[in-house]
């Protein structure tokens, strides 16, 4: 994932291991009454089930069939992927609340204090 959103391609042994995955899982979309979403698990291959969910929705990622572009979070602390969704595609962070806000508070800060030394 961490590659998509750079823009480079995953190594050809990690999308052997996201194909071998996904064909492993035997877990079937299922709506409920509330019409949301869920997974039905077989119960002897739960983990491979699981794991074959992850690879299905890692091939949607890799393969562009989401909505907006996967993006990574620009603060050094937070290493997060986001799908940014923005008209203009140009979001630098995966959450405004957590890591756009502690940004935007570091530089001003760093600004203050800069012009308080002059």
């Amino acid at each position: 994932m961490w590659l998509s959103a750079t823009g480079d391609s995953p190594p050809a042994s990690a999308i052997r291991i996201i194909n071998d995955c996904s064909a492993a899982g035997r877990a079937a979309a299922a709506l409920t009454p509330d019409l949301e979403r869920v997974w039905r698990l077989s119960s002897p291959s739960r983990v491979e089930d699981a794991l074959g969910v992850i690879a299905a929705d890692a091939i949607d990622v890799i393969a562009g069939e989401r909505d907006g572009r996967l993006a990574l979070c620009a603060s050094p602390t937070c290493r997060a992927a986001f799908f940014d969704t923005s008209q203009s595609h140009s979001r630098k962070w995966c959450d405004m609340g957590t890591c756009g806000n502690r940004q935007k508070k570091a530089r001003f800060n760093a600004k203050q204090h800069g012009s308080r030394a002059t």
